[in-house]
């Protein structure tokens, strides 16, 4: 269910244009890999 979430939440971005802003590197490069449209912006939490 985590994983349909963000890939709605990539597409819906991609879609409008935006940048999602996320710790979560491993899921996003997955998406990137098969969307290079899109995109992630990746922070680190300390």
């Amino acid at each position: 269910m985590r994983a349909l979430r963000d890939c709605v939440m990539f597409l819906q971005a991609q879609k409008l244009g935006l940048v999602v802003l996320t710790a979560n590197v491993g899921d996003y490069d997955i998406l990137l890999q098969l969307v290079p449209a899109g995109r992630a912006l990746f922070y680190r939490q300390k």
